[in-house]
């Protein structure tokens, strides 16, 4: 079947968003790219609450159909897309019922809670309240922390 169009909505800092891009890229799909810029809230916008009511990327949008949840995306992918490799195995195998169950695993990973528990982390605040994620992810600021955090190291084990 031919498609007209296929496309994925998608944040290159979103674990979600890069099991998608992975799925289509291994099924070699041709896909027209839109990065939804999140840290600018563009995921809360008119155009895109149009394609998910939630506000959550990944978004693969097939002939005019909007897909979303990651593993569903890739699901979707692995059905309409038949060509090798096939991304999961059947699951009435044994072998298909342990990736199904890894899958799982992994999805009820809370990595939301992990990526902003640690940017927002309430050492890491500003006096005001603000996250000041720029500035913790400078290479110039993440040096000063990691010889911070080794002669910490150093400190507690010549204590010893």
């Amino acid at each position: 079947m031919d498609y007209k169009e296929v496309k994925l909505y998608y944040s290159p800092s979103s674990y979600y968003s890069l099991k998608a891009l992975l799925a289509l890229y291994e099924k070699d799909v041709p896909f027209e790219e839109h990065v939804v810029n999140i840290q600018s809230g563009e995921q809360n916008q008119d155009w895109f609450l149009t394609i998910n009511k939630n506000g959550e990327v990944p978004v693969l949008k097939i002939d005019g159909k909007c897909i979303t949840e990651s593993e569903t995306i890739i699901d979707v992918i692995d059905e309409t897309f038949t060509s090798e490799p096939n991304l999961v195995p059947d699951v009435k195998t044994g072998y298909g019922s342990d990736v199904r169950d890894f899958r799982k695993l992994l999805h009820d990973i809370p990595i939301d809670l992990i990526t902003y528990g640690i940017v927002c982390n309430r050492n890491l605040i500003h006096k005001d309240g603000v996250c000041e994620i720029p500035a913790m992810f400078s290479r110039e600021s993440a040096g000063k922390k990691m010889v911070f955090w080794r002669n910490r190291q150093t400190s507690e084990e010549t204590r010893k």
